[in-house]
């Protein structure tokens, strides 16, 4: 199957989610995969992206667009990206006390293939670490 045929396909497949989402329904994944066709010379882009709640996301009272910010609960995600030149991997999570404070990490890790390395590196791991604090939010 040709990228632009897997691209329709896909594209045809995805048009029931909006239909899932106007129906103001709960959920606790949350899935998104993205492709993007330079049609040059590079193979351009492909990205999916998964992130689960532990607290129910509901959309009802709130932009569906904005719900998952407001959910302000705990989430894992993972995360895998390539180019022609480069793969990422990522997994990072979020815990939040009932206290409204969070604490998150995550590591990514990028695989370089420029003929071999980039600028001598064929791979680099970068991990991250979060503190914060939920302010209360109300929508009315």
């Amino acid at each position: 199957m040709t990228r632009t045929k897997m691209s329709i396909a896909l594209m045809l497949a995805l048009t029931t989610i909006p239909a899932y989402a106007a129906q103001d329904n709960v959920y606790h994944h949350e899935v998104e995969i993205g492709f993007l066709d330079s049609s040059g010379e590079a193979d351009g882009l492909v990205n999916a992206n998964y992130r689960y709640y532990f607290k129910a996301v509901e959309q009802a009272d709130k932009p569906y667009e904005l719900a998952a910010f407001f959910n302000q609960g705990s989430t894992i995600s993972g995360r895998y990206a390539t180019t022609d030149l480069k793969d990422l991997y990522n997994i990072s999570g979020q815990y939040v006390y009932d206290s409204n404070w969070f604490v998150g990490a995550g590591v990514n890790r990028y695989n370089f293939d420029n003929n071999g390395n980039y600028r001598g590196i064929d791979s680099n791991i970068i991990y991250d670490v979060n503190l914060g604090y939920f302010l209360p939010t109300t929508l009315h």
